[in-house]
């Protein structure tokens, strides 16, 4: 029986070359954005190691701020519309959830191994 020879090199595309440039901006764009979030958490540990020192300072942190309030917010607000729900029930919500919420994690724990 005769057997034909594999074609190797009929199936490789050659790949497109990515612009530097794309890859310079983002990693620029990315620095940028990352920056005051970086320089506020470098300025609380700073304060944090003055007042070990023994030296009374205010650290402002307005970026931070901002971002813990968006996130109270929406925890508050998505809280506000669950717990209607689970209010007219013959049981306690909270052990419920966390009941669930554990049984979850441990399914998708045994489907991973």
């Amino acid at each position: 029986m005769h057997k034909f020879p594999i074609p190797i090199a009929d199936d490789i595309i050659p790949e497109r070359r990515r612009s530097k440039g794309l890859r310079t901006a983002s990693i620029v764009l990315l620095g940028l954005v990352l920056a005051a979030p970086v320089e506020e958490g470098v300025s609380l540990c700073i304060g944090q190691w003055r007042e070990v020192m023994g030296t009374n300072n205010e650290v402002r942190t307005p970026i931070l701020d901002s971002v813990h309030d968006g996130l109270q917010d929406a925890h508050q607000s998505v809280w506000n519309c669950i717990t209607p729900q689970f209010q007219r029930v013959p049981w306690s919500p909270r052990v419920v959830l966390t009941v669930a919420a554990v049984v979850v994690v441990l399914g998708i724990v045994m489907l991973k191994v």
